[in-house]
């Protein structure tokens, strides 16, 4: 069996979160406190679902400790909230370079499948420091301002 580009950075957040939540002890300290995040996005002006999303820190404490990659996936409205830990918990507090990925509605395709498909987005959103969205997470509920990919 193959795996895909997308499988295999999956399972790498997988295993970076693995690492980094441990099963306790002093690695479960390094889980930090986070915050609702939630937004909209669009690929040319219409809602589309199942773009993904992946929140980067940049610089602070985030960088100086390790993170995290916190994400999120569009339902067929373009809305999304952000999955740090549990699922749509949100992401700690501080700023964000945002990456994109989008091959399409994936819905009753197979994993295998879905590593088939190609990759939709222009590829300056697939990387944080090329995507030019960055947004910060402050304290308290955050309703992200709405993200057209064109």
């Amino acid at each position: 069996m193959k795996y895909g580009p997308q499988t295999m950075y999956q399972c790498a957040v997988f295993a970076v979160l693995g690492c980094l939540l441990g099963c306790g002890g002093e690695s479960a300290t390094l889980a930090r406190p986070v915050q609702k995040v939630r937004g909209t996005i669009t690929v040319k002006g219409k809602a589309e679902p199942d773009v993904i999303v992946t929140m980067h820190p940049v610089g602070g404490e985030a960088a100086a400790r390790g993170f995290v990659i916190s994400r999120g996936q569009t339902d067929a409205t373009g809305a999304f909230q952000i999955t740090t830990y549990d699922t749509n918990d949100g992401a700690p507090i501080g700023q964000y370079k945002l990456a994109f990925s989008w091959k399409g509605p994936t819905s009753g395709k197979t994993e295998e499948e879905q590593d088939m498909l190609k990759e939709k987005l222009a590829s300056k959103y697939l990387k944080p420091d090329t995507s030019e969205v960055q947004v910060e997470v402050k304290e308290g509920d955050n309703q992200l301002p709405s993200i057209d990919l064109r």
